[in-house]
């Protein structure tokens, strides 16, 4: 926001503590990742030339402020206009990989066979990533301590 209005519009007050949503619009936990998002002007607006000049300028400042000390800062632009994606994007999150696998099936298959809008939907595809693993690790905390650790 230093850098003046026709660099940063704004940064999001609501950031994330906790997780990060990726390219693909899968959700990454962990108590060590944060997202912050950054609204740039208007191009009319804008006091630069080059998004993606910018963009490497403000990573490099971040990466040099916050990037030490095991943590990582990575910058990835969004567009919200004009859409250059899927018009409509379905996520089936659970716990039970076989449930998630059978609800996605099914709703694709009901999604395809509705008489309304069915024939007329294109491009419908099922993009199902693979099953995010969760490892859940407990210490040992006498042992640890043993061993000097906290």
């Amino acid at each position: 926001m230093a850098d003046g209005p026709g660099y940063v519009r704004s940064a999001s007050a609501s950031a994330f503590a906790g997780f990060v949503v990726t390219e693909d619009y899968e959700q990454e936990y962990g108590h060590n990742l944060g997202t912050v998002m950054v609204d740039l002007p208007r191009k009319d607006d804008r006091a630069f030339d080059d998004p993606a000049a910018l963009l490497e300028q403000i990573r490099g400042r971040m990466t040099g402020a916050y990037g030490t000390d095991g943590f990582t800062v990575r910058l990835r632009a969004e567009k919200d206009d004009p859409p250059t994606g899927k018009d409509v994007n379905i996520q089936v999150v659970g716990s039970d990989p076989a449930a998630v696998q059978a609800l996605s099936a099914a709703m694709l298959a009901d999604l395809r066979a509705h008489p309304g809008f069915g024939p007329h939907l294109l491009d419908l595809k099922d993009n199902r990533g693979l099953p995010t693993r969760v490892l859940r690790m407990r210490v040992a905390a006498e042992r640890a301590r043993e061993l000097g650790l906290t």
